[in-house]
């Protein structure tokens, strides 16, 4: 999830209450595990989410 500027760092009550809305609104297999939270996407120079450099930063991160 990508946070809007300025809005304040990592929130664990926005995390349960963004899973909260998910399981509400779909089925318990397609509602996350996780979420995470980041300042912003990588984007190509027309805009399109570079999902590969996306995946590896993701990739560096502790399992949980």
């Amino acid at each position: 999830v990508v946070t809007r500027p300025g809005a304040t760092g990592p929130d664990d009550t926005l995390e349960q209450e963004l899973v909260t809305l998910a399981r509400s609104h779909l089925a318990g297999f397609k509602v996350p595990r996780e979420v995470i939270l980041v300042d912003g996407l990588p984007r190509n120079a027309t805009g399109k989410v570079l999902k590969q450099q996306l995946r590896d930063s993701l990739a560096d991160r502790p399992v949980e």
